[in-house]
């Protein structure tokens, strides 16, 4: 969701829809993972196509113009089955894809050249997702897996061609949330809701309050968001003084995920519902 349209899962396929009238634009088929481009020009989405002549799997990128719903570009194709997650940095210039152990970076601009690709062998890490860059673009953050730390928290140097992705912190929830602004994560770790610096590693415990995800940040970094108890309820927590500041109400649903938009409009979906409210 981008504040001017959105994509929604019907059946096994999805549509994008102008966010404010519900409106389908177009019929999107054949992608399984999908992002917007930081300035909104364009759905860019992932899907598999079968090459008969070698019986392998081929993912294909796939570009649509968001104001018409036309598809107006096939970025790439390479080996893999199943995309599991993919992200724009800030400028909108690249591109990073995960999926079947393989990790790509792409120069969007330059016609997706690979600027880097690692499989699973040169890495101790696997499945991994929640793909975002840092403003700066110095680092990737992830959440990935291993045998030694289940799932984790990971960055990795974007520019450097030997650096690897390294663990900031073990033993955390599948659902993770980033600052937009701040190199911070919230996630949960040993059942406990925590606020992780993502170049330290440094965590901070969140109190007074039951949390769990879908998680956000919002007014500047200075707030999360999160699902409350009961769960048609998300809460507003204040980082500076540990504790709920505001609550907002989705009677008989059970949000999914939280977007906040950039005109700070808080974006929820819910059973198959979007719902909307100014922040306080």
């Amino acid at each position: 969701m981008d504040g001017q349209r959105a994509v929604a899962r019907i059946e096994e396929n999805f549509e994008l829809l102008d966010a404010k009238t519900g409106r389908t634009i177009a019929d999107i088929r054949g992608i399984y993972i999908f992002t917007f481009t930081p300035d909104s020009r364009w759905l860019v989405g992932c899907g598999g196509t079968l090459v008969e002549r070698d019986s392998e799997h081929k993912t294909v990128i796939r570009a649509w113009d968001s104001r018409t719903g036309q598809e107006e570009r096939t970025a790439a194709s390479f080996q893999m089955r199943f995309p599991a997650d993919i992200c724009f940095n800030a400028k909108g210039t690249m591109l990073a894809l995960y999926g079947d152990c393989v990790f790509c970076l792409y120069d969007w601009h330059g016609g997706c050249d690979i600027i880097r690709g690692e499989s699973r062998h040169n890495e101790k890490w696997y499945h991994l997702a929640k793909l975002f860059f840092t403003d700066d673009d110095s680092y990737l953050f992830a959440r990935g897996y291993s045998t030694q730390e289940g799932n984790a928290l990971l960055r990795l140097k974007v520019m450097d061609p030997e650096a690897k992705f390294e663990l900031v912190k073990g033993s955390t929830g599948a659902t993770v949330a980033y600052s937009p602004s701040l190199p911070l994560a919230m996630t949960e770790i040993k059942n406990k809701t925590e606020v992780v610096n993502m170049l330290t590693g440094e965590s901070t415990p969140l109190r007074g309050a039951n949390m769990s995800g879908p998680f956000a940040f919002c007014n500047q970094s200075k707030t999360v968001l999160f699902r409350g108890d009961p769960p048609d309820k998300i809460v507003g927590y204040d980082l500076n003084s540990n504790i709920p500041v505001f609550v907002l109400d989705a009677p008989d649903y059970f949000p999914r995920n939280i977007f906040v938009l950039p005109d700070g409009k808080v974006i929820v979906t819910a059973d198959g519902r979007i719902i909307g409210w100014e922040l306080p």
